[in-house]
This record gives C-alpha cells, sequence and structure tokens, in this order.
C-alpha cells in the first residue's frame, strides 16, 4: 500500500530537491577539497608549504611520530586515507631527531597525491565513488524531476568548502558525518521512496500490483512512467492475454530518471563499507551498516516465502545446476549488496534466453529448459527486494542473478 502521493509529480521532484540533494552537497562538498589539494599541495616542496598553517594541520595534524598517519583519531590521517596527500614521514622525524627546525627537515622533501593506492586499496577509494556519484547527479539535473538541482550552486558550495576547510582543516570529519547521514536518509531501509524506487527496478506486473495496489489505476502507471520512467521491459509471447499482462515486466531503462536514483542509492550504501586507514567508517563513528542490513532483512522475508521455494523445486534445481556460484565480495542484485562471509545463502549467477514459454538458462557450458512464467514466479520476490537480476544483454538473451538461502 502507497501512504505517499507516488502519482504526483511534485513528490518525486521533493525527493530528489531534499533527501537526495542532501547527499548531492555533501559529496561536491569532499570532492572539492580533494581538487584543491591537487591543485595547492601535489608536488610541492614541504619546506614552502609549512607558512600555511591550514596546509600544517592537513599534513601532520595529530602526528608525534611516522605511524601516526594510520591512526584515526590523527587529523593527518584522513587528510591522507581520504585524498592519498602523502608524503616521506619518516624522513622528515629523522631530520627533526637530528635536531633540525620543521622548517629545515622539510626542505627538499616533496608531497603527493597517490590516487593510485585506491586501487591497491579499493575500501579506500571514498572519494572516487563520491565523483560517479555526482556524475550521476550532473545526469539527473537534466531530467524534468532533477530541476531543483542547480550547477549554479554547487559552484558557489564548491568555493565556501575551500575557505571553510582553509580555515578549520577539522571540518573534514564533520563533512564525513554529514556524508553518513545523507546515506541513512535515503537507505531503502529507511526511506519509502527508496525502497520504491528498488523494488520496481525490474519486476512483473502481477507482482508489482500486488504490493503497490493503487497503480492498477492506469494514470499513477501513466504518471510513474513520465515522471521516473517505469516501463515494459519484457512482454512474454503467451496466447492469453491475461497471463501476458501478468507476466509482463516492468522496470527503469538505463539512462531513466528511476535507473539514475537506483544507481545513486546503490552507489551511496557502498561508501557504508569504505574504510579511513583500515578502520571501516561505520566503526568510527558508531553508526550501521545499512548495506549489510537491508541484505540480512531481504533474505529473512525470501525465507518467509520458503511455501514458494518449495513448489519451484525444479527451477531452482536447474539454476544450482547451471548458475555460477559468486564469490565473497560480489555484488549481488539491482542494488549491487556485497556477499559477506556471513551470507547464509547461495548466490547464483548465469544467462538465459527466451523462446515463447521455453525459457533456456545457461553458464559455463552447461544448460537447461525451464518455464518462464515459473521462473519468474520464483524470481519475482527477488527483483522486488533488490538481490535478484534479469535484465537484458541483447537482442534475447538476459543475464540473472539469484539467492537461494541455505538455512
Amino acid at each position: 500500500m502507497l501512504t505517499i502521493k507516488y502519482d504526483d509529480p511534485a513528490t518525486w521532484i521533493g525527493y530528489v530537491e531534499n533527501e537526495l540533494n542532501r547527499l548531492c552537497e555533501t559529496s561536491i562538498k569532499l570532492i572539492s577539497i580533494g581538487d584543491w589539494i591537487i591543485k595547492n599541495v601535489k608536488d610541492r616542496d614541504l619546506g614552502e608549504l609549512l607558512s600555511d598553517p591550514s596546509i600544517l594541520k592537513m599534513l601532520f595534524g595529530g602526528l608525534h611520530k611516522p605511524e601516526d598517519i594510520y591512526n584515526v583519531k590523527t587529523l593527518a590521517c584522513w587528510y591522507s586515507s581520504l585524498y592519498g596527500l602523502d608524503l616521506n614521514y619518516r624522513e622528515v622525524f629523522n631530520r627533526l631527531e637530528l635536531g633540525l627546525t620543521m622548517g629545515e627537515a622539510c626542505t627538499g622533501i616533496t608531497t603527493s597525491v597517490r590516487t593510485e593506492v585506491f586501487n591497491i586499496f579499493p575500501r579506500r577509494a571514498i572519494i572516487p565513488l563520491l565523483r560517479r556519484i555526482l556524475s550521476l547527479f550532473e545526469e539527473l539535473a537534466k531530467e524534468s524531476i532533477g530541476k531543483k538541482l542547480s550547477i549554479k550552486k554547487w559552484r558557489r558550495i564548491r568555493n565556501e568548502t575551500i575557505e571553510d576547510v582553509k580555515a578549520k582543516p577539522e571540518i573534514i570529519v564533520d563533512l564525513m558525518s554529514e556524508l553518513l547521514k545523507s546515506i541513512y536518509n535515503i537507505s531503502p531501509l529507511r526511506n519509502e521512496k527508496s525502497f520504491f524506487i528498488v523494488s520496481t527496478h525490474t519486476i512483473p506486473y502481477f507482482y508489482m500490483v500486488n504490493a503497490y495496489r493503487e497503480i492498477e489505476d492506469k494514470n499513477v502507471l501513466k504518471t510513474l512512467r513520465k515522471v521516473l520512467g517505469l516501463e515494459v521491459l519484457f512482454t512474454p509471447e503467451i496466447s492469453s492475454e491475461t497471463l501476458r499482462d501478468d507476466y509482463t515486466i516492468f522496470g527503469y531503462s538505463k539512462g531513466s530518471p528511476g535507473y539514475i536514483i537506483l544507481r545513486i542509492i546503490s552507489e551511496a550504501l557502498k561508501v557504508l563499507s569504505m574504510e579511513i586507514s583500515e578502520t571501516p567508517l561505520t566503526e568510527i563513528f558508531e553508526t550501521p551498516d545499512d548495506r549489510l542490513k537491508y541484505l540480512e532483512q531481504a533474505l529473512r522475508k525470501l525465507k518467509a516465502t520458503q511455501h514458494h521455494h518449495e513448489a519451484l523445486k525444479d527451477i531452482i534445481e536447474a539454476l544450482e545446476y547451471v548458475g555460477s556460484r559468486l564469490g565473497l565480495d560480489s555484488t549481488i542484485g539491482s542494488l549491487e549488496l556485497y556477499t559477506p562471509p556471513t551470507l547464509k545463502a547461495v548466490a547464483l549467477e548465469g544467462k538465459l534466453t527466451i523462446k515463447g514459454v521455453t525459457l533456456t538458462v545457461h553458464s559455463n557450458g552447461r544448460y537447461t529448459n525451464i518455464n518462464l512464467l515459473k521462473f519468474i514466479d520464483f524470481i519475482a520476490p527477488q527483483l522486488f527486494l533488490g538481490i535478484g537480476r534479469f535484465r537484458r544483454t541483447n537482442r534475447n538473451v538476459y543475464e540473472w542473478q539469484v539467492v537461494i538461502p541455505t538455512e
């Protein structure tokens, strides 16, 4: 049952302007600091930079010995982890121990910004992730529901942020706290509109109207098509008009507002798995990992439909026979949730081709035929929860992902 006005474009314009825009503006602030560092600090002689107190704090805030650079209680650790800001700390401290002044110890040492470290330690790649999120917001700003996203305002935010961080480099910790709050604000665990986007990303009509009765009203569906881009993705070749309508797959095509918003939500949730040095953000700020919590909750809901699984035992056996098993830290479903070591389920993927009501699933040289409608019956709850996938890759080939609870 829909508890908000999904058929009112103002609902979605407000969602973008308020809930999503908070994430957008915080991302801009954090990215702009990195851009300023690259422009003003990278490849500079350290001795020349010491006269700037803000840069001095970024590089040496809280440090008493070189090893402190890995301690999240030091300011230098935040700038090093977030932006790859680095220098030869051991050499500086060695010179200080020899009795040199700070200026003498830093002379001849060049600062660097080592972005390549994010390829080695992907869980530290927070800023590259925020850049991807911002590029999605730039796409959304071109759509009618993104008209309140002001690129002119973004420029002002960048300029103001630089002045703020120069005056108080400690603000970086406050900005990271604000980033997490903006992510929880759009988490599908906490935000009904976000969950609606997730649950309708790819969904058969019969399951969609069972969850959201109002969508049976053609005017509501028409509005969702116009505002979010909800449209038909696949129509089965079935002679029965009723079955054909029920098993028609709706969702969001790539580039549509709904698709862009889903990607923003998915990318934002990935931030919750990130680290400063080797300490998880959720541990630093003592906040929950909604990514893991959402997956656990989705699996509980899926297990509640166990009778449904029993009725489709032949489908499960076919997918287990054909499917490629996903390893740890793989991503599953439309939300691209990580598969943790504690996952009490088997995650499988593969491809399929469709001819009439016959579906051929295949992977790793194995293949088998199953009934299309029974497959849709099986995967529908997983698509609704965002932990399954069924998307076209070319004219008649689709990729699929499913999760099968083991307990």
